[in-house]
């Protein structure tokens, strides 16, 4: 019997698991995460990452939107609409990734490729350009 590696699978999984930890051991390994991504990533990474996280709650601050995860795909949506025809389509994906990241370290499922996003980021994209 072969066992083809499904790594969306293997995720969905584990965020089960560990969403059914107690909130004391959850707190652990989120803990955990965030040592280990300070020692994995680069100073100007964190120094990204932290930015974007900033950027995004005075966003959601400004509008009435919660930047703790999780966070609604609506939201996302919303912000990449915002940043169309500001930033450049590479820099509304690194902001996306920061988001990932975010849900990433609290074990949680991203909200940046639910389908709603992906059809703001390509809007954004068909309107002004990928340069843009």
């Amino acid at each position: 019997m072969n066992y083809a590696f499904d790594r969306q699978s293997e995720r969905t999984e584990l965020l089960i698991e560990l969403s059914r930890l107690p909130n004391d051991q959850r707190s652990k390994i989120i803990e955990e995460y965030r040592r280990r991504s300070e020692a994995a990533f680069a100073p100007a990474t964190l120094r990204n990452y932290r930015m974007i996280l900033r950027l995004f709650a005075e966003w959601c601050a400004q509008r009435g939107y919660s930047a703790a995860p999780p966070i609604s795909p609506s939201t996302v949506a919303a912000w990449v609409d915002d940043m169309g025809g500001k930033l450049a389509a590479t820099t509304i994906e690194t902001r996306l990734w920061g988001i990932a990241e975010l849900h990433r370290s609290h074990f949680l499922p991203t909200p940046t490729t639910h389908r709603l996003v992906e059809l703001a980021v390509k809007s954004v994209k068909r309107k002004y350009g990928s340069a843009a």
